[in-house]
């Protein structure tokens, strides 16, 4: 249901919307909501509107959060993945209201049953 995630930007002279957690754009954009097709702190670039500070892999900013600037690049599809400064994982809500910590080690596939609704897939022990 929820999860954390990594702000970049705040400090941009250039404004903060249409990136996670801007105040312009909405989940189409990539703003305020979070795929689970990729495990927690995965290295597979957040894919924003308009990605105000796009990560290089040598640069350290924000090293746990890559963007790739999707309007601009006219690349398909908007999405944010689950990101925090915590080692090794994530914090995250389920929908029964219980928190877990999510490891980054997670199974992916198990991790985006967990984020599917009613797709018929068991979960087991994770």
């Amino acid at each position: 249901m929820a999860s954390e995630g990594i702000i970049r930007g705040k400090t941009s002279p250039i404004g903060t919307w249409g990136d996670l957690g801007g105040y312009w754009g909405g989940a189409p954009h990539g703003s305020f909501a979070f795929s689970s097709a990729e495990s927690p702190n995965t290295t597979v670039p957040d894919r924003v509107y308009s990605c105000k500070m796009p990560i290089p892999p040598s640069t350290v900013q924000w090293p746990k959060a890559p963007c790739e600037n999707g309007n601009a690049g006219g690349l398909a599809g908007r999405y944010c993945f689950s990101r925090s400064y915590h080692p090794g994982g994530v914090n995250a809500v389920l929908c029964d209201g219980a928190v877990r910590f999510v490891n980054d080690s997670v199974d992916t596939q198990t991790f985006r049953y967990a984020g599917n609704r009613e797709d018929g897939n068991a979960l087991g022990t994770w």
